[in-house]
């Protein structure tokens, strides 16, 4: 009754969940349960939200001490040395997939691959996570728990998955995980791993402390990490290393697949590292890419099989990434439907609400794809040309053009518009 009387004129109930600038939280089932009944949401609230917060004394401290402070653009990192080699190990690994009776050993075998770098540690003797701590859940999904912990006297994040409701695919995509980590984990762009146990199955890996680049745009209130979100330098700096990471990616013939805020995690001094590759696949020598399926069963399906209480939470998710013409037959993921997200996370960056967030409402009810299905209508998330240079505006639109159009960039270009843009305009002057 409340959420059918609700106007866009009035205060959100303070039951719904919120964002930092007080947009209702719409990965939240609350909130969208709300919104089912009611008027649209309110529509973006981040400028009134950073014009409240600068009366905050140690944000606008904060604000002004980062915009005095002199950041350089980062630069492209050196290639791995053994790309080559890489790559034929990743193609490898595409046609004994192809070629392989399930069993669970045929998996295993497959970690031999790994670099005497990762090893195969015990998960009850080598690793101390101290589950009564505050801290020590850094984030939960239908895959399994992450926790913060220590191995050989440093602290690591642990991807620890559910062993109750593993099924034999939760299994294949966790070696595949394990495999890109450990053989690209090296570059300065991808989340290093440390180890793995399979019994039960988990990933140690290296703790990136500022958490994903979605909890920074849209719930970290922490002053000086806020401050530095605001700044167009740093923005471009992150944008830059998610695409060197990419590069290196595609360099050695393995796609993404899941490419978004959430699968991107910040160090300290604020670099991106690509994370969560359980939906990655590789080329093989005679094809373009080796997936036997469309994204759509993989990535949302999945998703929406997974989550139980939350059946609709891919709608502002993986879906709103995803590339349109992944819900045809005969499309599976590539090098240019990672370009398509990566235009989508372009634009989140820059106009730092979440895609599509103006048009929740019509995808009420129509499933987990709605949000792709409206990009193959053409729909696209809305793009705020205050926050955003022309040239960067072209760059998003070539990024998640349609396909057939062939305008979609490589990565490599990609780093080349960066590396030679004006820059990105700060949240505020």
């Amino acid at each position: 009754m409340q959420a059918q009387s609700w106007t866009d004129a009035e205060s959100l109930p303070l039951w719904i969940p919120r964002r930092k600038d007080g947009a209702p939280d719409l990965t939240t089932s609350v909130a969208r349960n709300f919104f089912n009944a009611a008027k649209p949401p309110p529509p973006p609230r981040r400028d009134l939200y950073y014009k409240e917060r600068l009366t905050n004394r140690e944000f606008f401290k904060a604000v002004n001490i980062e915009r005095r402070t002199i950041i350089d653009r980062v630069t492209i990192p050196t290639p791995m040395p053994e790309t080559r080699t890489l790559r034929g190990v990743f193609e490898e690994l595409s046609e004994s997939s192809a070629n392989r009776v399930t069993r669970s050993h045929d998996d295993d075998d497959q970690l031999a691959k790994m670099p005497n770098t990762v090893v195969e540690v015990d998960y009850a003797t080598d690793l101390t996570i101290n589950i009564d701590k505050s801290d020590t859940v850094l984030g939960t999904g239908s895959f399994g728990v992450v926790y913060k912990g220590k191995w050989k006297d440093q602290i690591v994040a642990v991807k620890k998955l559910h062993t109750s409701q593993l099924t034999k695919k939760d299994r294949r995509m966790f070696i595949k995980e394990a495999l890109v980590l450990g053989v690209l984990g090296a570059h300065p762009n991808i989340v290093q791993l440390y180890g793995y146990s399979l019994n039960p199955l988990a990933l140690v890996m290296e703790y990136v402390p500022m958490g994903s680049l979605s909890y920074l745009l849209h719930y970290c209130d922490d002053p000086i990490a806020e401050a530095k979100m605001t700044d167009g330098r740093i923005k471009l700096n992150l944008l830059m290393g998610i695409t060197h990471g990419m590069m290196q990616l595609h360099a050695c013939g393995v796609t993404h697949g899941d490419i978004k805020p959430q699968n991107v995690l910040v160090t300290k001094d604020f670099q991106a590292k690509i994370a969560d590759f359980g939906l990655a696949t590789f080329r093989a020598k005679t094809s373009s890419i080796t997936s036997s399926h469309r994204m759509v069963s993989s990535s949302v399906k999945d998703e929406a099989d997974d989550v139980e209480a939350d059946p609709e939470a891919v709608v502002c998710g993986t879906a709103a990434y995803m590339a349109p013409e992944l819900l045809e037959s005969g499309h599976v993921a590539d090098e240019l439907t990672d370009v398509y997200s990566f235009g989508i996370l372009i634009n989140e960056v820059l106009q730092e609400e979440e895609p599509y967030y103006q048009h929740l409402r019509k995808f009420v009810g129509k499933g987990p794809y709605a949000a792709a299905l409206a990009a193959q209508q053409g729909l696209r998330p809305v793009m705020d040309e205050r926050k955003v240079t022309s040239e960067l505006k072209e760059l998003i639109e070539r990024c998640w053009s349609r396909r057939e159009e062939n305008r979609r960039p490589r990565f490599d270009e990609i780093a080349e518009i960066f590396e030679l843009c004006s820059g990105i305009p700060n949240s505020f002057n």
